[in-house]
């Protein structure tokens, strides 16, 4: 991780820390909002939004407030490892047991193609 806080700005929230991000020889500049009341930070790349994983940029800022944990914002559901051990359920609500995760969504996903074609045959005659 080969950032910096370059210009730290206060706003009403919190502050705008302008990151310099020197990795892989690009030097790119990110804005990361940072509000000190809920240690919730927002950065410009989007990462942590699109994918779930927090950026350098956003450990960059945290890592300079002196937490001895990361909040409980950025522990989602899916990274833990009571995510796997959620029962599933089809789309009408039935238990789907003895399957891998990945036949479920799959069984979901096909069913719900089907409700899905059959709806738009039914429209397709009106």
């Amino acid at each position: 991780m080969d950032c910096e806080i370059e210009v730290r700005q206060a706003i009403d929230e919190g502050f705008v820390n302008t990151v310099v991000d020197n990795t892989r020889n690009k030097t790119k500049k990110r804005q990361v909002m940072y509000n000190p009341s809920n240690h919730v930070a927002h950065c410009s790349c989007k990462m942590f939004e699109c994918e779930g994983i927090l950026c350098c940029h956003i450990l960059c800022v945290l890592k300079g407030k002196a937490l001895r944990e990361l909040p409980s914002y950025y522990i989602l559901s899916r990274w833990t490892k009571v995510a796997a051990s959620k029962p599933f359920f089809d789309v009408h609500g039935t238990l789907l047991e003895g399957r891998s995760q990945i036949e479920q969504e799959d069984k979901s996903i096909s069913r719900n193609w089907l409700e899905f074609l059959d709806c738009m045959q039914m429209a397709g005659r009106d």
